[in-house]
């Protein structure tokens, strides 16, 4: 869990702040019905990331592949982890609404 937190740290800046846009707007309206759009944004946002990863940054999945980790796990597991923590903002903004 360790080695995937250390490649997460690369996108963490970007995806939180996306994130909190995303809260921000959702409070400021006080609808949920901008969680659908905001949650295509941050799959749209991941998507990037990882292709800017995978093409850009290219050299340091040699290090996560020697600890036995591939690319799809990699990519796949912060995505997913991504997604997880943005969930788990926006019912917590939704929850400070109702």
């Amino acid at each position: 869990m360790r080695v995937i937190f250390a490649f997460y740290q690369s996108f963490i800046p970007i995806t939180l702040t996306v994130s909190l846009i995303g809260c921000v707007l959702i409070y400021h309206y006080g609808s949920w019905h901008y969680a659908i759009p905001i949650l295509f944004m941050k799959v749209f946002v991941n998507g990037i990331l990882a292709l800017y990863t995978y093409y850009f940054n290219a050299g340091q999945f040699y290090f996560y592949h020697n600890l036995g980790f591939t690319r799809r796990i990699l990519l796949v597991t912060t995505c997913v982890t991504d997604i997880i923590i943005w969930l788990l903002m926006t019912l917590f903004t939704l929850n400070v609404l109702l």
